[in-house]
């Protein structure tokens, strides 16, 4: 709600009960605004519980890391955040500049639904930007990571970008990093690097070139030096292609594609990438499948008539000894206006030289309507993995997802949703399971007066 034109005060609750898990978050927040660009907002939660943990993939949906919240049932901790932004035009300054800083403090053991704090952590930050004139942009950003256990980390960067006419347009940087992990690893110790870019652009293309040096390291750091070419370029009215490669300290860096509209209900498209900061350096630790040499993706999408719309992608996906290959395919009818019935089918294969290779297949189908003040989808799937090391990573999973909102009028929305799936697996209690989740949301956002909304 706003007290005020310049006061906003907020709030949120969040309970999570299991049978042996109890996870509750509280939060206020306060908000001080003079402009858009000149604000003061601070938040206090306390979070109680080991929280959900967070899961990640980095081969789409494949394989998984899980890390588990902290702390038990009785522990509470504490999370701070204060972030201001100062536009000083807005106290009288003739300059177009903004400065700001932020601050963030969590406890040990403080877990919300986006991040798990395992250890005390602070952070501190801050920036500014002047902009002496229409062509040029000067950014300075500082930030302070201190962690209880796994170290401090440090990092400032100074960017200046400058356009040299219509054609021609610069810009450099200066980043001076230090970490201490207290492990003596390759990630410890101080380096400062220097980088630029150069771009021509003119209608239907541009070209440009990069390069990253490192000026000085010491303890463990490794060099980052870079250089590299780019180019986009509209070969016809229909084709366009983009590429760019670099090499340098960490390895080859490459992104190719090419994009071919025969008309405007047409796309054809195919791209390969290989990131060379994705599995090497100071990456390491996000790296546990080895070495990444790649993925390609080629794709099409077609407008068959008015009604009919069809598509399909071929993914290959090349991650040290685990492979994946999937193929999507799909249609879409919109018989008016106000309906859309869409299908779609996938088949991928997983292949790991250290593990077990499984084939997964996955059918859906949906329909949609919406009209002025109304809304509604139904969605089903079906997702059937088999694996080649007998039953135990073999699952069966079928979803269902509905959902429905009515605008009674500019001011009030009411919305239902459901989620249903039934997985059948020999592998845990958890993926052999039932979910089914029911929301119900009533929201008051009063269009004449936006001080409170509900």
């Amino acid at each position: 709600a706003w007290v005020t034109d310049h006061i906003r005060l907020g709030g949120s609750a969040y309970r999570d009960r299991e049978e042996l898990v109890d996870s509750t978050l509280v939060e206020g927040d306060v908000t001080l605004r003079l402009t858009d660009k000149t604000y003061l907002e601070a938040e206090v939660a306390v979070s109680e519980g080991p929280g959900q943990g967070v899961t990640s993939s980095v081969d789409g949906g494949f394989a998984f890391l899980d890390q588990d919240g902290v702390g038990i049932n009785d522990e509470r901790a504490v999370g701070i955040r204060v972030k201001g932004a100062l536009d000083l035009r807005d106290v009288g300054a003739n300059i177009d500049a903004q400065i700001g800083a932020n601050y963030e403090d969590r406890e040990a053991g403080f877990n919300a639904l986006d991040r798990v704090t395992t250890e005390d952590t602070q952070i501190i930050g801050g920036f500014a930007t002047i902009r002496p004139n229409d062509w040029s942009t000067v950014t300075v950003r500082a930030d302070d990571i201190d962690r209880e256990v796994s170290g401090d980390e440090t990092e400032v960067t100074l960017q200046a970008e400058a356009r040299i006419d219509e054609h021609w347009s610069t810009g450099v940087a200066v980043t001076y990093s230090d970490r201490d992990e207290g492990t003596g690893s390759d990630t410890d110790g101080r380096r400062t690097d220097i980088g630029g870019k150069i771009t021509y652009e003119q209608p239907g293309s541009k070209v440009y070139g990069f390069g990253q040096v490192t000026v000085d390291r010491d303890g463990g750091r490794d060099a980052n030096h870079r250089l590299g070419v780019g180019a986009e370029v509209d070969v016809t009215d229909r084709i366009t292609a983009k590429a760019e490669i670099s090499g340098g300290a960490r390895g080859l860096g490459i992104l190719a594609g090419v994009d071919y509209e025969p008309t405007v209900d047409q796309r054809y498209y195919f791209g390969y990438r290989l990131d060379a900061d994705r599995t090497d350096g100071d990456l390491d630790a996000y790296d546990p499948f080895g070495r990444d040499t790649g993925s390609f993706v080629f794709g099409a999408n077609r407008k068959i008539d008015e009604k009919w719309t069809v598509y399909g992608e071929e993914n290959f996906d090349l991650i040290g000894g685990r492979q994946s290959l999937t193929h999507t395919y799909g249609v879409t009818y919109t018989p008016d206006d106000r309906w859309k019935v869409h299908g779609s089918a996938e088949n991928g294969s997983f292949s790991d030289d250290e593990g077990t290779d499984f084939e997964r297949t996955a059918v859906s189908a949906g329909v949609d309507y919406s009209q002025e003040g109304l809304r509604f989808g139904l969605r089903g799937e079906a997702r059937l993995e088999d694996s080649d090391g007998g039953d135990t990573l073999d699952r069966q999973t079928f979803l269902v997802s509905a959902s429905s909102g009515v605008d009674y009028n500019p001011d009030w929305r009411a919305l239902v949703h459901l989620d249903a799936v039934i997985s059948n697996s020999d592998q845990s209690a958890v993926l052999d399971g039932d979910y089914v989740e029911g929301s119900i949301g009533l929201a008051y956002r009063p269009v004449n007066n936006d001080r409170f909304n509900g």
